[in-house]
């Protein structure tokens, strides 16, 4: 699928090799160069500290020469933090929000289709689904408010962004083999993707 784990300066040397593949695109992880710290992926947006667009500088200038032939690259992002946001919890939704933004900017800058969204739960978070302590029927309405907001900061600095997933809702056959209801389904199971993705 891409250099998911590849460094900016990495793919330079290997973009010439790329363009000759029959391959129209491919996903990119993008890198925080900041004064001072050692280079940092910026993949798990809802977990890291806010992403500086200075530090994206060498990035987005070797995206843009890897975006001159192909055509149809993605930003990869993670959609499960390192460890669970509490969806009331203001502060920690602003941040995701403006890190996601900052790197829908650099797609649309640097040439690329938009943003690949990569939702398997690697560390375990269980974001989208209800805790004891909650209430379906509250944090949906939470969850579906959340989704909003990133939504809405990624449109507003790419406003033509694709949104491309793998899984998605088909990571989750529950939603559909349990019920003829997926509303219902969502609730029994307490899953909150539904609720965050529409």
């Amino acid at each position: 699928w891409g250099n998911l784990w590849a460094a900016p300066d990495s793919l330079e040397k290997v973009i010439a090799k790329w363009e000759k593949t029959p391959f129209d695109g491919i996903t990119m992880t993008a890198q925080l160069r900041e004064t001072g710290k050692e280079p940092r992926q910026a993949l798990l947006f809802m977990s890291e500290e806010p992403y500086q667009w200075d530090a994206l500088a060498e990035t987005l200038r070797i995206w843009k020469l890897a975006s001159a032939k192909l055509k149809h690259n993605f930003v990869i992002s993670m959609w499960e933090p390192k460890e669970r946001l509490r969806w009331d919890d203001d502060a920690a939704w602003s941040k995701a929000a403006h890190n996601i933004a900052i790197l829908a900017r650099l797609a649309r800058e640097s040439g690329c289709k938009g943003i690949l969204i990569d939702p398997e739960d690697y560390p375990k978070s269980a974001q989208y689904h209800v805790a004891p302590d909650e209430s379906f029927q509250t944090v949906s309405l939470l969850a579906r408010k959340r989704g909003a907001e990133l939504m809405r900061s990624m449109g507003k600095e790419y406003p033509d962004i694709t949104i491309l997933s793998f899984y998605l809702l088909s990571n989750h056959p529950g939603l559909w083999n349990y019920s003829a209801d997926p509303r219902y389904t969502a609730e029994q199971t307490g899953n909150l993707w539904p609720s965050f993705f529409n």
